[in-house]
Protein backbone atom coordinates (compact mmCIF):
# COMPACT_ATOMS: atom_id res chain seq x y z
CA UNK A 1 0.00 0.00 0.00
CA UNK A 2 1.33 3.63 -0.45
CA UNK A 3 -0.23 6.64 0.93
CA UNK A 4 0.89 10.15 -0.17
CA UNK A 5 0.55 13.01 1.72
CA UNK A 6 1.83 16.27 2.10
CA UNK A 7 2.69 17.70 5.90
CA UNK A 8 1.65 21.34 5.15
CA UNK A 9 0.63 22.86 1.61
CA UNK A 10 4.07 23.92 1.35
CA UNK A 11 5.77 20.87 2.03
CA UNK A 12 7.19 18.54 -0.47
CA UNK A 13 4.94 15.53 -1.67
CA UNK A 14 5.72 12.39 1.40
CA UNK A 15 5.22 8.69 0.17
CA UNK A 16 4.61 6.02 3.15
CA UNK A 17 4.77 2.48 1.33
CA UNK A 18 3.12 0.17 3.91
CA UNK A 19 4.21 -4.01 2.93
CA UNK A 20 6.26 -6.15 4.56
CA UNK A 21 9.10 -2.94 5.35
CA UNK A 22 7.87 0.43 6.61
CA UNK A 23 9.14 3.11 4.15
CA UNK A 24 9.03 6.95 4.13
CA UNK A 25 10.22 8.42 1.01
CA UNK A 26 10.63 12.40 1.18
CA UNK A 27 10.89 13.44 -2.31
CA UNK A 28 11.86 17.22 -3.16
CA UNK A 29 13.50 18.94 -6.51
CA UNK A 30 16.85 18.67 -5.05
CA UNK A 31 16.99 15.21 -3.28
CA UNK A 32 15.26 12.07 -2.47
CA UNK A 33 15.27 10.63 1.29
CA UNK A 34 14.30 6.82 1.83
CA UNK A 35 13.66 5.25 5.77
CA UNK A 36 13.01 2.05 5.60
CA UNK A 37 12.45 -0.42 8.35
CA UNK A 38 11.84 -4.39 8.22
CA UNK A 39 8.52 -5.17 9.49
CA UNK A 40 10.73 -7.62 12.57
CA UNK A 41 12.46 -4.63 13.39
CA UNK A 42 9.94 -2.34 14.14
CA UNK A 43 9.29 -2.19 18.08
CA UNK A 44 7.37 0.58 18.92
CA UNK A 45 4.87 3.53 18.41
CA UNK A 46 3.68 6.68 19.71
CA UNK A 47 0.89 9.19 18.20
CA UNK A 48 -1.12 11.76 19.32
CA UNK A 49 -2.47 15.79 18.83
CA UNK A 50 0.00 18.40 19.69
CA UNK A 51 -1.29 22.24 19.60
CA UNK A 52 0.05 25.13 18.01
CA UNK A 53 -0.03 27.95 20.56
CA UNK A 54 -0.19 31.94 19.47
CA UNK A 55 0.04 34.60 21.44
CA UNK A 56 -3.11 33.65 23.52
CA UNK A 57 -4.74 31.26 22.04
CA UNK A 58 -4.53 28.02 19.64
CA UNK A 59 -3.85 28.39 15.84
CA UNK A 60 -3.53 24.85 14.92
CA UNK A 61 -2.69 21.08 15.62
CA UNK A 62 -0.34 18.80 14.35
CA UNK A 63 -1.04 15.31 13.92
CA UNK A 64 1.91 13.23 14.90
CA UNK A 65 3.11 9.58 14.38
CA UNK A 66 6.38 7.74 15.10
CA UNK A 67 7.89 4.25 14.51
CA UNK A 68 11.03 3.05 16.08
CA UNK A 69 12.95 0.33 15.02
CA UNK A 70 15.64 -2.06 17.29
CA UNK A 71 18.11 0.73 16.56
CA UNK A 72 16.33 3.15 18.01
CA UNK A 73 15.79 5.15 14.80
CA UNK A 74 12.44 6.79 13.91
CA UNK A 75 10.31 7.95 11.23
CA UNK A 76 8.39 10.62 11.68
CA UNK A 77 5.03 11.81 10.20
CA UNK A 78 3.83 15.19 10.46
CA UNK A 79 0.36 16.57 9.44
CA UNK A 80 0.29 20.22 10.38
CA UNK A 81 -3.02 22.41 10.03
CA UNK A 82 -3.12 25.92 10.86
CA UNK A 83 -6.35 27.77 11.56
CA UNK A 84 -8.03 25.23 10.65
CA UNK A 85 -6.85 25.03 6.96
CA UNK A 86 -7.03 21.24 5.52
CA UNK A 87 -7.80 20.10 9.81
CA UNK A 88 -10.88 17.51 8.39
CA UNK A 89 -8.85 16.29 5.62
CA UNK A 90 -5.40 15.95 7.71
CA UNK A 91 -7.13 14.58 11.04
CA UNK A 92 -8.72 11.50 8.13
CA UNK A 93 -5.16 10.79 6.66
CA UNK A 94 -3.90 10.63 9.84
CA UNK A 95 -6.49 8.43 11.07
CA UNK A 96 -6.50 6.40 8.10
CA UNK A 97 -2.60 5.74 8.72
CA UNK A 98 -2.40 4.97 12.07
CA UNK A 99 -5.39 2.34 11.57
CA UNK A 100 -3.14 0.76 8.94
CA UNK A 101 -0.10 1.09 10.60
CA UNK A 102 -1.37 -0.60 13.98
CA UNK A 103 -2.90 -3.30 11.89
CA UNK A 104 0.08 -3.91 9.53
CA UNK A 105 2.34 -4.20 12.09
CA UNK A 106 1.44 -3.92 15.60
CA UNK A 107 -1.22 -6.75 15.80
CA UNK A 108 1.63 -9.50 15.34
CA UNK A 109 3.56 -7.28 18.48
CA UNK A 110 0.41 -7.60 21.20
CA UNK A 111 -0.13 -11.11 20.05
CA UNK A 112 2.90 -12.32 20.53
CA UNK A 113 2.87 -10.47 24.08
CA UNK A 114 -0.45 -12.03 24.46
CA UNK A 115 0.91 -15.55 23.87
CA UNK A 116 3.74 -14.79 26.31
CA UNK A 117 1.47 -13.75 28.75
CA UNK A 118 -0.67 -16.83 28.36
CA UNK A 119 1.99 -19.15 29.21
CA UNK A 120 2.84 -16.68 32.57
CA UNK A 121 6.00 -15.41 31.38
CA UNK A 122 6.39 -11.54 32.49
CA UNK A 123 6.55 -9.05 29.82
CA UNK A 124 8.30 -5.65 30.21
CA UNK A 125 6.85 -2.70 28.07
CA UNK A 126 8.70 0.20 28.26
CA UNK A 127 7.87 1.27 32.10
CA UNK A 128 5.51 -1.43 32.55
CA UNK A 129 5.71 -4.76 33.75
CA UNK A 130 3.17 -7.65 33.48
CA UNK A 131 2.61 -10.54 35.24
CA UNK A 132 0.13 -13.37 36.51
CA UNK A 133 0.44 -11.64 39.58
CA UNK A 134 -0.12 -8.55 38.40
CA UNK A 135 1.86 -5.07 36.94
CA UNK A 136 4.29 -3.21 38.39
CA UNK A 137 4.64 0.62 37.42
CA UNK A 138 7.88 2.32 37.77
CA UNK A 139 6.64 4.81 40.12
CA UNK A 140 5.91 2.36 43.09
CA UNK A 141 8.06 -0.23 44.08
CA UNK A 142 5.48 -2.94 44.68
CA UNK A 143 3.16 -4.58 42.43
CA UNK A 144 -0.23 -3.80 41.90
CA UNK A 145 -2.35 -7.01 41.75
CA UNK A 146 -4.72 -7.26 38.99
CA UNK A 147 -7.87 -6.73 41.34
CA UNK A 148 -6.51 -3.81 42.71
CA UNK A 149 -5.71 -2.29 39.65
CA UNK A 150 -7.72 0.96 38.48
CA UNK A 151 -7.22 1.71 34.60
CA UNK A 152 -7.91 5.09 33.51
CA UNK A 153 -8.03 5.75 29.51
CA UNK A 154 -8.20 9.28 28.82
CA UNK A 155 -8.02 11.05 25.20
CA UNK A 156 -3.73 11.93 25.35
CA UNK A 157 -2.88 9.66 28.60
CA UNK A 158 -2.94 6.01 30.15
CA UNK A 159 -3.58 5.53 33.99
CA UNK A 160 -2.70 2.61 36.01
CA UNK A 161 -3.41 3.03 39.83
CA UNK A 162 -3.47 1.05 42.68
CA UNK A 163 -7.08 1.32 44.46
CA UNK A 164 -6.02 0.90 47.66
CA UNK A 165 -2.57 3.11 47.50
CA UNK A 166 -2.93 6.00 45.20
CA UNK A 167 1.03 6.94 45.23
CA UNK A 168 1.48 3.74 43.09
CA UNK A 169 0.74 4.68 39.55
CA UNK A 170 1.85 6.01 36.57
CA UNK A 171 0.97 7.88 33.72
CA UNK A 172 1.75 6.76 30.18
CA UNK A 173 1.61 9.68 27.39
CA UNK A 174 0.05 8.49 23.68
CA UNK A 175 2.38 11.20 22.15
CA UNK A 176 5.25 10.73 24.47
CA UNK A 177 6.00 7.54 25.86
CA UNK A 178 6.58 4.65 23.38
CA UNK A 179 4.31 1.47 23.02
CA UNK A 180 1.18 3.24 25.07
CA UNK A 181 -1.45 2.18 23.18
CA UNK A 182 -0.17 -1.40 23.34
CA UNK A 183 0.06 -1.35 27.18
CA UNK A 184 -3.54 -0.46 27.38
CA UNK A 185 -4.90 -2.67 25.26
CA UNK A 186 -3.08 -5.72 26.85
CA UNK A 187 -3.81 -4.86 30.30
CA UNK A 188 -7.66 -4.04 29.34
CA UNK A 189 -7.51 -7.98 27.75
CA UNK A 190 -5.42 -9.38 30.38
CA UNK A 191 -8.50 -7.39 32.83
CA UNK A 192 -11.55 -9.22 30.47
CA UNK A 193 -9.80 -12.84 30.33
CA UNK A 194 -9.43 -12.88 34.41
CA UNK A 195 -12.96 -12.04 34.27
CA UNK A 196 -12.45 -8.78 36.25
CA UNK A 197 -14.05 -6.24 33.83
Amino acid sequence: MNIEFKSTIFSTKKSLQIKDDFSLLESSVYNSDLKTFAKNDIIGIRFGVSWITGYQFTIGRVYCLDIRNKQNEVISVRLKSVYGIRRKHLGNKYLELLNIIIDTYFTDIYNEYLNSFSRNEVIEIESVRLSEEGIWVKKGNEIIKWEDLDVGVFHNYLSLTSKHNSKNYTQLYYLNDWNTYLIEILVKQVIQMKGMD
